[in-house]
């Protein structure tokens, strides 16, 4: 498994690589102080030839609070991930 994060901000697409979802979104080349708008994050997981998309919109303060706390960036990776199943299971 393969995820693929893409933050979009202001207009410009940050995106992240990784084999886990945190890793994905912890390697979004931001930090907590370059965050100044809301923005939408979304992921892409690649099993194979199979791939599922989800995305979210969050506000300023959620969206540099994620980028300020591994535990919280953590916690939304599980959200996102539950996100990504239910877009999964609604295709079907």
């Amino acid at each position: 498994m393969i995820y693929k994060t893409i933050l979009t901000m202001n207009g410009k697409d940050y995106e992240g690589k990784g084999d886990t979802l945190f890793d994905a979104l912890s390697n979004i080349p931001l930090t907590y102080l370059e965050i100044k708008n809301k923005g939408v994050i979304k992921v892409i997981k690649k099993e194979g030839k199979k791939i599922k998309t989800a995305e979210k919109l969050f506000v300023l303060r959620l969206l540099r609070m994620i980028f300020a706390n591994k535990l919280r960036r953590h916690a939304w990776a599980k959200n996102l991930d539950y996100l990504l199943m239910e877009a999964a299971h609604n295709e079907k």
